[in-house]
């Protein structure tokens, strides 16, 4: 049995809510798929429970700052009532205020772990085990969020590393918290249990905090939590990391040599995608894992957390340490079958299309085109009408024969006929001006970016060619 609406959402985070509501107030209907708690992350352990740790401190020092209040504002946090304070805003996870919200605003809400099981079809299998199948007329939305990026130290998976989650949900003060990383989670956490009464000390690869942000505001971070009594050594790495079952304390060896002891580590290195593992036959993107993958970018923290240090989810539960490629594929009879990069798929009316079928489909309808000389990719149109399918061909007796061999009717007539969209635009060019990497490979988005250099991509009136 399926049940059948305009669009599916995968996911009921932030993303996924918005688009879900966005989708039922254009006048279509939608289902939100969701296996944990509807508003994600954010709402119950990242930003919400945050910034109601935050407060409280804040509100402190505020008044420490103003003589009369200064002098009045004696005692320390009650963490006890701060902590309760936090749970009021979270309900502990609870989501029913969330799930009510999406009941009112004419959602209805799949409780289970969504796959895509074939085109526009999603499958939810039931915390019982039981499998529902949902169908899309329209598209398939994807917004299964992300999960906490752990960095490559030993022992650090075998000691209960905090990571946001816990840092934002704990019932108890630890005495002594290490908080490895300097990004946003690193600096917000550090300040909210130093100010709750624990000795803090941060250990930050860089030189400075904050370094996505500008140098500006890591500077004011650092003073402000040096103010507070926090400890951050600057230029330094954990190397491993290790519990005492007795006395329950952790050991961190950093890369310099010294040694800190404390109650707990928090992690706070970035976060990486959430995948889910497909059945042989379906279409996805390829990730690799295994002694022969690089262990991340050169000082790029963030980037190598988004590529290198993946989570996979599987029948028998999570793997860590999985690296994107960026390409989507399949794998068949133990043979991997790769597709093209995600980031050139074309998507025309919710419906994902793969440039290469469409330029093969093109090649073998033009013959007076360069060998290897089609590019396909989409570019923006109007808000009615969404994305644009451009195809821009290389002829090797130049453009100037393009009207006189059928051009564009011959491309739009094969590509509707093979794969059911019309290009908006044809564009011949003359041999060698789409661009390709060293190796001969054609760079699509350069293409993307060429063509809209030359024509508006906005114009309701094509252009025939590029010289």
């Amino acid at each position: 049995m399926e049940d059948a609406y305009d669009v599916v959402v995968i996911g009921g985070g932030p993303g996924g809510e918005v688009a879900a509501d966005r989708v039922v107030r254009s006048g279509l209907t939608a289902v939100v798929v969701e296996a944990e708690m509807v508003g994600g992350e954010c709402s119950y352990r990242a930003c919400v429970p945050s910034k109601a740790l935050l407060r409280p401190g804040a509100a402190r020092e505020a008044a420490r700052s103003v003589d009369g209040a200064r002098q009045a504002v004696t005692a320390a946090l009650d963490p006890a009532q701060v902590l309760a304070r936090r749970d009021r805003f979270t309900g502990r996870g609870d989501d029913t205020g969330q799930a009510g919200w999406l009941n009112g605003a004419g959602i209805p809400l799949a409780r289970g772990h969504g796959r895509l099981a074939g085109e526009r079809r999603v499958e939810v299998t039931r915390a019982d085990g039981a499998v529902h199948t949902l169908r899309a007329r329209l598209a398939v939305v994807l917004s299964p969020g992300t999960e906490p990026a752990l960095p490559p130290v030993e022992g650090l998976d075998r000691i209960g590393v905090w990571t946001n989650r816990q840092a934002t949900t704990a019932d108890a003060v630890p005495e002594r918290l290490v908080v490895i990383g300097g990004g946003v989670v690193a600096c917000e956490m550090a300040t909210a249990w130093r100010s709750l009464g624990s000795s803090v000390t941060l250990l930050v690869r860089d030189q400075a905090l904050l370094t996505g942000w500008e140098p500006c505001a890591g500077e004011e971070v650092t003073r402000g939590l040096t103010g507070l009594g926090v400890t951050i050594r600057f230029g330094v790495s954990a190397t491993r990391a290790a519990r005492d079952e007795t006395t329950r304390t952790v050991t961190v060896e950093t890369d310099d040599g010294a040694t800190l002891v404390c109650d707990e580590v928090l992690a706070a290195t970035g976060r990486s995608p959430r995948g889910v593992e497909q059945e042989p036959g379906q279409v996805g993107e390829l990730w690799l894992r295994g002694p022969n993958i690089a262990a991340g970018y050169w000082r790029r923290p963030g980037r190598s957390a988004e590529s290198f240090e993946c989570t996979l989810k599987t029948a028998d539960g999570s793997q860590d340490g999985w690296m994107r490629t960026g390409d989507h594929g399949f794998l068949h009879e133990e043979e991997v079958f790769v597709l093209g990069r995600l980031k050139d798929v074309v998507i025309i009316h919710g419906a994902n299309h793969a440039p290469s079928d469409i330029e093969d489909t093109v090649r073998r309808a033009i013959g007076e085109a360069v060998p290897g000389g089609v590019a396909a990719f989409a570019v923006p149109g109007t808000d009615a009408e969404g994305d644009r399918l451009i195809v821009m061909v290389e002829l090797a007796a130049g453009p100037g024969v393009a009207e006189d061999i059928g051009l564009r009717r011959r491309v739009q007539t094969a590509v509707a006929e093979r794969h059911g969209v019309r290009p908006h635009d044809v564009v011949a060019a003359r041999r060698g001006t789409l661009p390709r990497t060293t190796s001969g490979k054609l760079r699509r988005g350069d293409c993307r970016q060429h063509y809209l250099s030359t024509v508006n991509a906005t114009d309701a009136t094509p252009r025939n060619e590029v010289t």
